[in-house]
């Protein structure tokens, strides 16, 4: 809550700007997108364009599994 009134932003608005869900409480090291130097409103219309803008949740992945020989491969979740 704090970071959000830093940047003139609600909680709400800074979770919308990053792609999160309603609710969401990042975790300590995630990197969150903050306005810098451009309106907040105007922050929130270019994160529509942004990839995860309307990208619906899902719990698949990649994940780093080792392939026998000690060469890993990736592995879809």
């Amino acid at each position: 809550d704090a970071l959000a009134r830093q940047h003139g932003l609600t909680p709400a608005q800074l979770r919308r700007l990053n792609g999160l869900a309603a609710g969401a409480t990042p975790r300590p090291g995630h990197a969150l997108l903050v306005p810098d130097g451009v309106e907040p409103e105007g922050a929130l219309e270019v994160s529509a364009l942004l990839p995860f803008a309307n990208a619906a949740p899902s719990r698949q992945g990649l994940k780093l599994k080792p392939a026998g020989a000690g060469q890993p491969q990736l592995k879809s979740t």
